[in-house]
């Protein structure tokens, strides 16, 4: 897919001016339409949560409404081809930025959030309304590190041992168990990494308990 050149100024959510097109005219901004629906998604809370392909699509139009609306009813959000393009964005041969399905919402994996964060830094300062991190992502890091550095893969780890994590260690470390299906057992990898990506230790120990857990 070609990349889009943004001609015409976008206004994003949570500002009164413009932050991309005319204002960014000597940054060429170009991203493609999947890497657009990558942003929205992140910008909806995608990176630790799993998001509602309607809530993407309000995402995606609001960062650039040229390319989300339909045809001869401009006002419309093009909601079926952002859902195409979540799909797309799924795909192995994409770079599988993206898991889930249209019936249970969509999240980011470790590669999405590069790729978003990424292309936010191309888009300017300000392209995206939600911070890094919401009061509610900041509660849920607070209290997941507390219970990750109570597992014993997290002991075993910082002790130097960990050689001697078991499978079933390294599952609750990511709480897994065998009811989980293959599809959410990634999500729950991906979200637990995207939600401490900014925390260096942290990102380190779940990188090395995520190559103990046993493959399905």
């Amino acid at each position: 897919m070609a990349p889009v050149r943004i001609l015409e100024p976008i206004c994003l959510a949570g500002f009164t001016t413009c932050t991309i097109g005319e204002i960014n005219v000597k940054r060429a901004v170009a991203l493609t339409k999947r890497e657009f629906v990558v942003v929205a998604l992140y910008d909806a809370g995608g990176a630790t949560h799993t998001v509602d392909t309607e809530h993407v699509a309000m995402k995606a139009f609001e960062l650039a409404p040229a390319l989300f609306r339909w045809k001869h009813f401009p006002e419309q959000v093009d909601k079926d081809l952002v859902r195409v393009l979540l799909f797309d964005a799924r795909k192995q041969v994409y770079g599988a930025h993206v898991t889930g399905r249209a019936s249970r919402g969509w999240s980011l994996t470790e590669a999405g959030l590069e790729i978003a964060e990424r292309a936010v830094r191309r888009l300017g300062k300000g392209s995206v309304g939600v911070p890094r991190h919401s009061p509610r992502d900041k509660r849920l890091i607070l209290r997941e590190r507390a219970r990750l550095e109570g597992t014993e893969a997290f002991q075993k780890i910082t002790a130097g041992n960990a050689a001697g994590i078991t499978p079933r260690e390294a599952e609750t470390f990511f709480r897994l168990n065998s009811y989980v299906t293959d599809e959410d057992r990634l999500r729950k990898l991906n979200q637990m990494a995207n939600l401490f990506a900014d925390d260096r230790e942290m990102s380190w120990v779940i990188r090395a308990v995520r190559e103990k857990v046993p493959s399905r």
